[in-house]
């Protein structure tokens, strides 16, 4: 048999154990290591479900990878771009050069270099 755990409508955290015992626990705990003052791995699995939640509930929603172009300065996209650029396209400058006739990223509008930025992505 396995553990499992699950939150009752009171907070507490009911904790079935190997042995088919279920403990509720919420900082205290009904087993005997509690009782004698001992290290109780219901509680710390109280705990550690309560840093899981707090974890769960900071996590920043996702961003596509269109909007953090489109957030992104100019620096960001030069630096981007060639830390992106497919080796197997050959030099940066070069094909720069023979798609745009200008080697230089830093001589290419915002919104060109957002669109090189998101086309090294797709």
């Amino acid at each position: 048999m396995q553990s499992s755990a699950r939150r009752d409508t009171s907070g507490r955290l009911a904790i079935t154990t190997e042995s088919g015992k279920t403990y509720f626990s919420n900082g205290v705990c009904q087993c005997e290591a509690y009782r004698r003052s001992t290290a109780c791995k219901h509680r710390a699995l109280f705990r550690l479900y309560a840093i899981a939640s707090e974890i769960e509930e900071t996590v920043p929603e996702a961003v596509s990878l269109a909007d953090d172009v489109a957030a992104s300065d100019r620096k960001t996209l030069i630096v981007e771009i060639k830390a992106a650029w497919p080796k197997s396209w050959g030099p940066i400058e070069v094909e720069l050069l023979r798609r745009f006739r200008c080697s230089d990223l830093n001589f290419f509008a915002e919104d060109v270099l957002r669109d090189i930025r998101l086309a090294i992505a797709a």
